[in-house]
């Protein structure tokens, strides 16, 4: 799949018909048109072989348009489902009740502006949906696009934590996080 705000690309083959042949558009959901580049695939002996690159900004269908004298080119358009970032729990951690803890979430897909305080947040719910707490997640690993999110649950139980950007999820799933009885002397 591809994932909002992550450069991606796709083969595309087109009999007989060279790039620079073909005109194309690349719309968002809303229809505006993106910046897109199709360019011959130099590991193919073909120069019909061919890689359509973009970098889409929004989630849902994307839609590729290749227009041949200002005709559609047959099989065209092609449609592209596009995600939000890519989260999840990066290793597990065991926590238990009224400990602190930090637990590593990956986001692929973030671009130097999320690195900025606050600009990433956890929202935390217990079982039942409701809120516990709202926190800002922290930088840890940018090389593997880790942050730490600042954990401290006062009881046992089954929690989730949707990850937003400047207040809109990003979370395809909300990340699920086990914790367990807090631990006696």
């Amino acid at each position: 799949h591809m994932i909002v705000g992550q450069t991606s690309t796709a083969p595309v083959i087109l009999d007989n018909i060279l790039p620079q042949q073909v005109s194309l558009r690349v719309r968002d959901p809303s229809a505006k048109i993106l910046s897109a580049t199709l360019e011959q695939d130099k590991t193919k002996n073909h120069s019909y072989h061919l890689i359509l690159s973009f970098t889409p900004l929004s989630e849902g269908r994307h839609n590729a348009h290749f227009l041949f004298d200002d005709k559609p080119i047959q099989g065209s358009p092609l449609s592209f489902d596009v995600t939000p970032y890519d989260v999840n729990i990066y290793e597990p951690v065991v926590t238990t009740a009224n400990a602190q803890s930090e637990i590593p979430v990956q986001i692929g897909g973030i671009r130097p502006d999320d690195l900025a305080p606050g600009k990433m947040t956890a929202v935390v719910k217990d079982k039942s949906g409701k809120t516990i707490f709202e926190t800002p997640l922290t930088p840890y690993n940018i090389d593997d696009s880790i942050f730490n999110m600042p954990f401290k649950p006062s009881r046992p139980g089954e929690y989730s934590a949707e990850i937003k950007r400047d207040g809109t999820p990003i979370t395809a799933v909300p990340l699920q996080i086990h914790v367990a009885e807090e631990k006696r002397a």
